[in-house]
């Protein structure tokens, strides 16, 4: 049973659920004397070139479902952003949607490998491939067996209240020895999402022992979070007819370039009162205006603030503009074929969007 690609970005079907995801937040290094510091820590050679995370995501949603296994696409924790602290991370793994409608328990599981390459940081991935593949029925089993387990000490309607935070697989570090200790450092951990949890994070702290026994401290979060049911769902087509598309179904730049409208360019509207509203993505994230206006349109906002609220002007049947939350438009810039923008003062042509229902 070989693991499958992983799907960072669920599609919703906009009549409301849950989501609940993966996060890794901070990183710190621990030599062998106690010393204590940030990833990254200084400039070559002080410190290994990368620190390279793979790993395999279970998930099952709800009693009737079946345990899934995918990749997590393997990647370096060295922060991107300049301007965060030192040693914090902000990285979303993975998120499965739960539809609202779900019966019993979702259980999900992180095994997560961690190697420090010397060099490009790319030397171990196919090894660890190999790794997941040998790992993935494990997971499977653990998983489907953790929520019928929860099902035979309870009945499905009495699942409600706070999600349950876990650990290790059974079995999965059996499967691991016959790796060579040095290539991976294996973390574990896991979350059991009773129906009508509450929305919250769990935080936990995951410790690796690496090369030269430096001790890597990664901490992650599960969040929950829910979505409301749509009010409307939508496709937006601009002037010259292309269709605005979330690519990935979400976490990038909104563009206006797609010749007609399937998944990624499906939107659910919220009505928040009066003229307002806000745009949920296909994978659940809020569109937002950057900045409040004036910059990009991207499908990244995990709740409804200022910058997910737009202002609705009806210019004819089924024809709209939106406003930013500093008054300027989304604009499709030049009819349509490039990002959208939220920077324009004034509403012509480029500034209307058409509305269609799947």
């Amino acid at each position: 049973m070989p693991v499958m690609p992983i799907c960072r970005q669920p599609i919703i079907d906009h009549r409301g659920g849950t989501i609940v995801s993966l996060h890794v937040t901070a990183l710190t290094r621990e030599d062998g004397t106690g010393l204590r510091a940030p990833w990254p820590y200084g400039a070559p050679p002080v410190g290994p070139d990368a620190l390279r995370l793979t790993g395999a995501l279970t998930a099952q949603v709800g009693a009737d479902g079946t345990a899934e296994v995918r990749t997590l696409v393997a990647q370096d924790l060295a922060p991107a952003i300049v301007e965060r602290p030192a040693g914090t991370l902000e990285r979303e793994l993975h998120r499965v949607f739960v539809p609202a409608a779900t019966q019993g328990p979702t259980a999900v599981h992180a095994a997560l490998l961690l190697a420090v390459e010397d060099w490009d940081g790319t030397t171990r991935d196919a090894v660890a491939q190999d790794v997941l593949d040998e790992l993935a029925p494990t997971l499977a089993d653990a998983v489907g067996a953790t929520v019928r387990a929860r099902l035979k000490d309870d009945e499905p309607q009495g699942l409600t209240g706070g999600a349950v935070l876990g650990g290790s697989v059974a079995g999965l570090r059996d499967t691991l020895a016959s790796w060579p200790r040095e290539d991976f450092a294996l973390v574990q951990t896991s979350l059991l999402v009773p129906a009508g949890a509450d929305a919250g994070a769990l935080a936990q702290e995951l410790v690796v022992t690496g090369p030269a026994q430096d001790t890597y401290r990664l901490r992650v979060e599960w969040r929950i979070r829910h979505l409301p049911v749509a009010d409307d769902v939508l496709h937006l087509q601009v002037h010259y007819g292309d269709f605005v598309v979330a690519e990935a179904g979400g976490r990038q730049t909104l563009v206006a370039n797609r010749p007609r409208p399937s998944d990624w360019e499906t939107f659910g509207l919220v009505r928040l009162g009066g003229d307002r509203v806000a745009l949920l993505a296909p994978n659940g994230d809020y569109v937002s205006a950057a900045g409040g206006g004036g910059r990009e349109v991207l499908a990244v906002g995990d709740r409804i603030g200022e910058w997910e609220t737009f202002r609705v002007e009806e210019v004819m049947v089924d024809r709209i503009a939106l406003r930013a939350f500093n008054g300027h438009y989304v604009s499709a810039y030049h009819g349509g074929g490039r990002e959208l923008v939220a920077n324009r003062p004034v509403r012509d042509e480029y500034e209307v969007f058409t509305l269609h229902r799947p």
